[in-house]
């Protein structure tokens, strides 16, 4: 199956041979590779290793790559409109109302010296609402109480390194969930918390998709947490998509590669004195053309 092979109904984002490069002394460098996919309003999985593409396809999609990073693509098509030929009014008014993406550490993404709440109502300001200092806050308030955070008044005026690494997460899912996004992605939304804390950001992340219609990209290094909460996954190595199946099929997936990822994960069913290893091997690029 094609990565753009399914979606739920219409899609609502289409990506066409995205490719970014970045110079180098010794050349161009392509950290992405004729990238291709569909997503609906569905949560859509990106897994792979460190530097296999994951979070600049993210960024790619955003307009976010930094310079000197190029990016080419045949289309970006979000609900219509290709965000590789809008303009800058256009781009604007997409980015952050309309798409919205989490960063992987809440600390280097929330101003340290703002009130965590200000930056909240700042967010539902900033995108299009022409609202007012009371109405900012109450809404402020609201999507703290959607985030399961106990007693939003007292964290709405909280400064970032006030609150802890889940609770900072959550400020920032709330963040970027005021606006009212059709898309969200979310880099590695909980890599750094505890399965706890980690539990209950997905259980937020999937009421929103489901109450929302939103759709979601899920990036993450955690084969079983992507197998366990998305729909489909993508397998990403070397810049370039090697695999597509549905989540829950994942550990029938059939790619080396795949196998790879699968193989090095621990179990306490089947203790090894050592974790197998994942040797790097080009001609996995080869087999997941």
């Amino acid at each position: 199956m094609s990565a753009a092979a399914h979606t739920n109904g219409t899609p609502l984002l289409s990506v066409e041979d995205l490719t970014v490069q970045f110079p180098t002394r010794t050349g161009l460098v392509e950290a992405v590779r004729g990238v291709s996919f569909s997503l609906g309003r569905e949560k859509l999985g990106i897994v792979g290793e460190s530097g296999s593409g994951k979070s600049v396809t993210g960024r790619a999609i955003l307009g976010l790559t930094p310079p000197p990073g190029q990016v080419r693509a045949r289309k970006i098509d979000f609900d219509g409109v290709d965000l590789t030929r809008a303009d800058k009014a256009s781009l604007r008014a997409i980015r952050g109302a309309r798409i919205s993406m989490v960063m992987q550490d809440p600390k280097f993404s929330l101003n340290p010296v703002m009130r965590v709440g200000d930056q909240i109502a700042e967010a539902y300001r900033a995108h299009g609402r022409e609202a007012g200092t009371r109405e900012a806050k109450t809404r402020a308030m609201e999507m703290l109480e959607a985030v399961r955070i106990r007693d939003p008044e007292r964290v709405y005026a909280a400064y970032p390194h006030e609150v802890s690494g889940g609770m900072g997460q959550r400020i920032m899912i709330a963040m970027m969930l005021i606006p009212g996004p059709d898309l969200l992605i979310a880099d590695e939304p909980t890599s750094a918390l505890d399965v706890t804390v980690q539990m209950q950001v997905l259980a937020i992340l999937d009421d929103m998709v489901s109450e929302r219609g939103m759709g979601l990209i899920f990036i993450s290094h955690d084969l079983n947490l992507v197998a366990s909460f998305c729909d489909r996954v993508l397998i990403m190595y070397g810049g370039r998509i090697l695999e597509v199946c549905e989540a829950k099929r994942l550990h029938e997936a059939r790619h080396p590669y795949t196998r790879g990822l699968l193989n090095c994960l621990p179990s306490i069913d089947r203790p090894a004195a050592q974790l197998p290893t994942l040797k790097r091997d080009p001609a996995w690029l080869e087999l997941g053309a």
